[in-house]
């Protein structure tokens, strides 16, 4: 799809070699991503007042997720109405943070 070397991306992946500016930006070219979010999932340089917003939605993504398995976990027949009540909370949840780290991304 990028046409790059095999060995150059067995090298990113096993070896620890930094991934090149100009191979982050076709990555976030290619999966339709912002480069802020591709450099900073391949551990490069980000600006730091860029990553908050993103880092409290992905920490809130996260704790929305250990609370639906914990709930899954307490699911038997007796309980399912109150865990489904309380699964599609945290559906809500996801999906209004979602929507904020949507509505982050777009230019003002």
């Amino acid at each position: 799809m990028l046409g790059w070397d095999k060995s150059a991306v067995h090298n990113y992946e096993t070896r620890g070699v930094t991934v090149p500016n100009e191979r982050a930006q076709e990555l976030a070219d290619a999966w339709g991503l912002d480069i802020i979010t591709v450099r900073r999932n391949l551990g490069l340089w980000v600006p730091d007042d860029q990553g908050k917003p993103m880092d409290q939605a992905e920490a809130m993504l996260d704790e929305n997720e250990r609370i639906a398995a914990r709930l899954r976990s307490l699911a038997d027949d007796r309980d399912r109405a109150a865990v489904i009540a309380a699964m599609e909370a945290v559906i809500d949840a996801l999906t209004n943070a979602e929507k904020s780290d949507e509505a982050g991304k777009k230019p003002r």
